[in-house]
């Protein structure tokens, strides 16, 4: 299983979503990690499952939130781009790559 890292702009927008879901509602923040927390488990251990996306990324699609995780293997260790909402425009994140 390949350890993952985060873009550092990925890493606060996870952050922004998880406060998000934690000040809605408790259950709302919890059944958020609950398919993002696997999500990022089966990226790790299958990563070349998922379908090439922009700019040489891949895109994980969670099913029950508007997100994708966007993602680039490396030698080493897998970069998270991003956590794209599905209304946001496709790519914005293309500088991070």
């Amino acid at each position: 299983m390949k350890p993952y890292f985060y873009h550092p702009e990925a890493d606060i927008e996870v952050q922004e979503i998880e406060d998000y879901y934690f000040l809605r509602s408790i259950d709302a923040y919890q059944m958020f990690l609950n398919e993002f927390l696997p999500a990022i488990e089966k990226i790790q251990q299958h990563p070349n499952r998922y379908p090439g996306y922009l700019h040489y990324t891949q895109r994980f699609v969670l099913q029950q939130f508007p997100y994708s995780i966007i993602y680039r293997q490396q030698l080493d260790a897998i970069q998270i781009i991003a956590l794209a909402h599905a209304s946001r425009r496709p790519g914005y994140w293309r500088k991070r790559t």
